[in-house]
């Protein structure tokens, strides 16, 4: 009986220890793919391999070619990895209006609709025409019923929509 108490005792911990380390690889995984995508790390390369489709999207996006920076840009919507406040940064970095439209368009991606809602409004007011117009095909397309309001808080007429 007591030979036996042990064995489950160490069955129990072993599943603790491994569900642990599971989750913990998975957390730090995360953390060190996103400093590698927005530029923060580079530990993520020395822990393994990554795949091709982060390190292309890294690399264009550091590119002086504004093409293949949008290129990065369309690469990150392609692996999904869609970070509001490092497509903040970028847009405010950015001098080519294509650029800006393609991470406003991007930003609509992000999965999190509030927080890109209140990234759209600290650059709405500023932006040029083209980009309001896509700010809102985007908030249209991330939350319908939030537009009316964003065009209340930033004076813009119903109007404008149809213009879209």
């Amino acid at each position: 009986m007591k030979h036996r108490s042990s064995t489950i005792t160490t069955i129990g911990a072993l599943i603790i220890v491994i569900a642990m380390g599971f989750i913990a690889g998975v957390v730090s995984g995360n953390i060190l793919m996103r400093q590698f995508i927005t530029g923060k790390g580079t530990a993520a390369l020395l822990l393994y391999r990554p795949s091709f489709e982060y390190f292309r999207a890294v690399r264009l996006l550091n590119n002086d070619n504004e093409f293949k920076r949008i290129e990065g840009y369309y690469a990150l919507y392609d692996i999904r990895k869609v970070d509001i406040p490092f497509l903040l940064d970028r847009y405010e970095r950015e001098n080519s209006i294509y650029i800006k439209r393609t991470i406003v368009w991007l930003m609509g991606f992000s999965g999190n609709a509030q927080l890109a809602i209140r990234a759209y409004s600290g650059i709405y007011d500023a932006s040029p025409d083209g980009i309001k117009k896509e700010i809102l095909r985007s908030i249209i397309r991330l939350d319908r019923d939030s537009i009316h309001d964003f065009l209340k808080k930033h004076t813009a007429k119903d109007a404008v929509l149809r213009e879209l």
